[in-house]
C-alpha cells in the first residue's frame, strides 16, 4: 500500500522487498469477505472488484481467483512497478480519494492495510460513489508479528517496534494499533472481526535473516534510517536465533466489514 506522504511514496522506496517479505493474507480471511458479502440477494456479484492501496498487489491477486475483474488502485508508483500481474487485473495510480472508477460499478472494495493512510471522510464517500446496491467495503490489517512458539522473538520484534522506533512512526500509524476503531464507517451494517479469536490471522514462517528483511519494509525503519545514517543498524541489533532456525510467525489481525 502506499498514498501521498507515506514512505512508501518515496521514489527510493524498495517496493520488490516490500513484495517479497510482506506476508500475504490467508484463503480464511477471504472466505469470511466472501461470507458476508453473500448475505445480500443483490450483494452477491463477483464481476469487479477495486483493491484500493494494491501497492504490490498482494490483495488483488487473491480477488482475482474470484472476480471476473480486478482493479488494484494506489498513488505509488513504485510500488506499483512491483505489482503482481493478472490476466484479469488491471493496476493503476490514483489517489483513494479520488477513484476511477464510474458510480455504483464496482460489487467489492478492500483495503488492506492502507486505510490508516487516508483522508477517510472523502474515501468512504467515494466507496459508498462506486458501490453497487448490496456491495461490500472490506478493510482489513495486522499488528507486528508474534512467535508463539519462543517468546524472545515476540519481545524482539516489540521492542524495535515500540521501543526503538516508536518515536519514528507517522502518527497516522497508530489507527492500525487501534484496529480502525477510532475511523467512522458510515454504513447502514458494519461487522468488526479480530483474529484471534477468529481463525484468519496471517502466519508465515520465516528465518532470522528473513525477518529482519520484513523489518527494514518498515516504513518507521525508513525514517529511522535516514536519521541515522551513521549509526548502527537498529534491525541488526534484534537479539533473534541463529539464521537455521525456523521461525513461525502470526499476524494478529482484523477486519470491518461494511454494506451501504
Amino acid at each position: 500500500m502506499a498514498t501521498p506522504n507515506t514512505r512508501f511514496g518515496d521514489s527510493d522506496y524498495n517496493s520488490s522487498n516490500y513484495r517479497d517479505f510482506r506476508p500475504d493474507y490467508g484463503q480464511a480471511l477471504y472466505d469470511r469477505i466472501y461470507a458476508f458479502h453473500d448475505t445480500q440477494p443483490q450483494g452477491q456479484g463477483y464481476d469487479v472488484a477495486v483493491d484500493v492501496g494494491t501497492g504490490t498487489g498482494q490483495v488483488a491477486t487473491a480477488l482475482a481467483k474470484r472476480f471476473a475483474a480486478v482493479k488494484g488502485f494506489d498513488s505509488s508508483e513504485a510500488m506499483l512497478q512491483s505489482a503482481e500481474p493478472g490476466h484479469n487485473i488491471t493496476y493503476r495510480a490514483a489517489p483513494a480519494e479520488k477513484l476511477p472508477a464510474e458510480d455504483h460499478s464496482v460489487d467489492l472494495v478492500t483495503v488492506g492495510t492502507a486505510l490508516h493512510w487516508f483522508d477517510t471522510d472523502r474515501f468512504m464517500e467515494e466507496v459508498k460513489r462506486i458501490l453497487k446496491p448490496g456491495g461490500t467495503l472490506a478493510c482489513f490489517g495486522y499488528h507486528p508479528p508474534q512467535c508463539p512458539e519462543d517468546p524472545t522473538v515476540t519481545e524482539a520484534v516489540r521492542h524495535l517496534y515500540h521501543d526503538v522506533l516508536g518515536t519514528y512512526w507517522d502518527p497516522r500509524a497508530e489507527h492500525i494499533m487501534s484496529q480502525y476503531r477510532d475511523v467512522a464507517f458510515p454504513f447502514t451494517t458494519v461487522e468488526r472481526h479480530t483474529s484471534p479469536p477468529e481463525p484468519f490471522c496471517i502466519t508465515k514462517r520465516h528465518t532470522s535473516e528473513s525477518l529482519r528483511a520484513l523489518c527494514r519494509t518498515w516504513s518507521g525503519y525508513k525514517t529511522w534510517k535516514e536519521r541515522h545514517p551513521r549509526a548502527l543498524d537498529c534491525v541488526d541489533n534484534m537479539q533473534l536465533p541463529p539464521d537455521d532456525v525456523p521461525l513461525d510467525l502470526v499476524w494478529p489481525s482484523h477486519l470491518v466489514l461494511c454494506k451501504p
